[in-house]
């Protein structure tokens, strides 16, 4: 019995050492090799999309610093101009005008508000430099006064307690595919969502037949109700969005898939988020290859929709209160 006993430890002792080995490089060593490969703050300065997010970030710092109650005057006065010249050579390397026009749009802003200021002449000057190398087409940039009384009003007559609390996830839907107009206006909606630094990095697919079941099958949690599922939805983060920021894609993808969801049930069409969690880097190689993504985006949700039956079942799934785990701390 004890030599029974023994051999049974020393078994289950090396099965747990070779589980913590393929868990340590499938988990810890392939994600960050990953992310020392994508992530904005390695090799920033020849890939395109690394540059943007830097860029981006430039702008946006000097976007929301006029959303403070009291703006210095001509703050942001050398970030302005590091700007400028950074976006030269963004033009002169890549030429996206698109691009530039979201940052111009900014800078523009900035240049109204002051012109009159003195200090702020070389920025006038080297912003005329910089339009002049393309055709300009400036977007709203900056800030917008709002009636926050008339949002509250607004907002009261919204009954969001039912809202939120008629949302359920389902596991059969009827058989007719989802309206694609309604689909697009789901999405229309969650651009909305906020961002870190309004970096925008979802990407979204909307999958169906044999890509859908593909994907699915790889899923692995959802393997009894496949086929009551005839389009779902794909998201993921681009990773090239961040700077360092390790954890920040998850935050921003869970914010624009949660914002989906909810997009979904406003028009009445039923939900089912579904977890990527067991889809480690091999799987993420034979999706990337299958669905022709990149392997710079990270995967954050599956999300089944359908029109619901008149009569359905759904899981009670007890919440814990507020209460649990909740402090109030000063």
């Amino acid at each position: 019995m004890k030599k029974d006993s023994l051999i049974r430890r020393i078994v289950n002792r090396v099965k747990y050492i070779l589980w913590s080995k393929t868990i340590f490089i499938r988990y810890v060593v392939e994600e960050s090799v990953s992310l020392l490969k994508y992530n904005a703050y390695f090799r920033k300065d020849i890939d395109k999309e690394k540059i943007e997010t830097e860029l981006l970030i430039i702008a946006h710092s000097i976007e929301k610093g006029f959303s403070y109650r009291n703006p210095k005057e001509t703050f942001a006065h050398d970030k302005i101009m590091t700007l400028i010249d950074k976006l030269k050579l963004y033009y002169s390397s890549f030429g996206d005008v698109d691009f530039l026009n979201q940052c111009c749009s900014i800078i523009n802003f900035y240049i109204e508000v002051y012109r009159d200021n003195l200090n702020i002449k070389d920025i006038i000057d080297n912003y005329t430099s910089l339009v002049s190398m393309f055709d300009l087409k400036l977007e709203n940039g900056g800030v917008a006064e709002i009636n926050c009384e008339e949002i509250c009003q607004q907002v009261k007559s919204i009954d969001y307690v039912s809202f939120i609390r008629s949302r359920h996830s389902y596991r059969y839907f009827r058989k007719e595919d989802v309206d694609i107009l309604m689909i697009e206006r789901a999405l229309e909606l969650a651009e909305l969502t906020p961002t870190a630094c309004n970096r925008q990095p979802q990407h979204v697919y909307i999958l169906n037949g044999e890509k859908k079941d593909y994907l699915l099958d790889l899923q692995m949690g959802c393997k009894g109700f496949i086929s009551e599922m005839h389009t779902v939805i794909y998201i993921t983060i681009n990773q090239k969005r961040y700077i360092k920021e390790w954890n920040q894609s998850y935050i921003d993808g869970g914010l624009y898939a949660m914002n989906l969801i909810y997009a979904f049930h406003s028009q009445g069409i039923g939900t089912i988020p579904l977890t990527t969690g067991a889809i480690d880097m091999s799987s993420r190689r034979k999706i990337c290859k299958k669905l022709g993504i990149p392997m710079q985006e990270v995967p954050i949700m599956i999300i089944g929709i359908g029109y619901m039956e008149n009569v359905a079942r759904v899981n009670y799934s007890k919440r814990n209160s507020w209460k649990t785990y909740t402090q109030f701390l000063s």
